[in-house]
């Protein structure tokens, strides 16, 4: 019986693994464009930022930024409106209405509150990641590093696991 030697089985393991034995990839399924239109936000939210986060953290490209939804596709409005009690922003789930071939949504976020509560760019950035997950049907989460979290989270945000499941799913 030959001794096995540690270079011998990285060796073995390498030939193993060669790109020519593995298979083809499959193909990926096309991903539903959600488009994102901005009516009245103002240039210093960074909303085009957000979404790429999603799409680079998620591993998907389901946000576009346009300057006017088209018809009859899934579209969520992004406006500025006066929130009341502590809510700085506020998000409906993406819905279809009845009867209709697209999907719906709105995103309200209330400037002048930010700016009173000292809003950072991150912190305005994080706002409107977390108002875009509320359109994935996301709930909030009780972990703070979350940016599902209710409050302000600690950097580094992040998507639970289980949060990546649910985007994955959709």
């Amino acid at each position: 019986m030959r001794k096995s030697t540690a270079a011998g089985l990285v060796a073995a393991l390498t030939l193993s693994l060669l790109p020519a034995a593995l298979p083809a990839p499959a193909e990926a399924a096309p991903q539903k464009v959600i488009y994102v239109q901005k009516l009245d936000m103002p240039s210093d939210w960074p909303v085009k930022s957000a979404l790429r986060w999603l799409d680079v953290y998620t591993g998907k490209s389901t946000f576009r930024l346009v300057k006017r939804c088209p018809a009859k596709r899934d579209c969520v409005t992004v406006q500025t409106g006066k929130l009341s009690g502590r809510n700085v922003g506020w998000a409906s789930p993406i819905r279809a209405k009845t009867g209709a071939t697209h999907r719906t949504s709105i995103v309200v976020i209330d400037p002048a509150k930010a700016k009173r509560l000292r809003y950072s760019q991150a912190d305005r950035k994080w706002l409107l990641v977390h108002e875009f997950g509320h359109v994935h049907a996301l709930p909030h989460q009780r972990k703070r590093i979350s940016v599902m979290h209710p409050d302000l989270p600690r950097p580094p945000m992040v998507l639970t696991p289980a949060e990546r499941r649910h985007l994955a799913r959709r």
